[in-house]
């Protein structure tokens, strides 16, 4: 079977767009450190992401709150898109965010609403410093 130049240039042009999609899909997985922007004053937060086929899990760190490793819950990616909950903790706190770049230089940034009001948060690679 002999392939024209034509059909091998296809072939080779559709291996060569499967490859660039894999590179730009932003994986999660990881740390991830960054603050709520309260009235008054920031809070620290830490994200730990895990990816597995069609699911991310992950867990907060809240220093200045004694939160250490609260499952999310909720988590749900569409694209760039990232929305989770927090286990147990009330007024239904939910986190809406967009990541945004790759490699050391992605960010997640988006809004954090609880109990009817809204805060913006940002997020990069990174781990969330202890509380003093």
């Amino acid at each position: 079977m002999t392939f024209s130049k034509r059909t091998l240039l296809v072939h080779l042009s559709l291996v060569g767009i499967a490859a660039l999609s894999t590179a730009w899909a932003q994986t999660l997985a990881g740390t991830w450190q960054g603050t709520i922007k309260l009235p008054g004053t920031p809070l620290a937060i830490g994200l730990t992401l895990v990816e597995g086929a069609d699911v991310v899990t992950g867990t907060i760190d809240i220093p200045a709150q004694g939160i250490d490793d609260l499952p999310l819950t909720d988590v749900a990616r569409s694209g760039n898109s990232l929305s989770f909950g927090l286990e147990g903790v009330p007024g239904a706190p939910v986190f809406d965010g967009t990541v945004a770049g790759t490699g050391s230089a992605a960010r997640i940034a988006g809004t954090f609403t609880q109990r009817g009001q809204s805060f913006p948060f940002t997020l990069e690679r990174g781990v969330v410093a202890a509380a003093p």
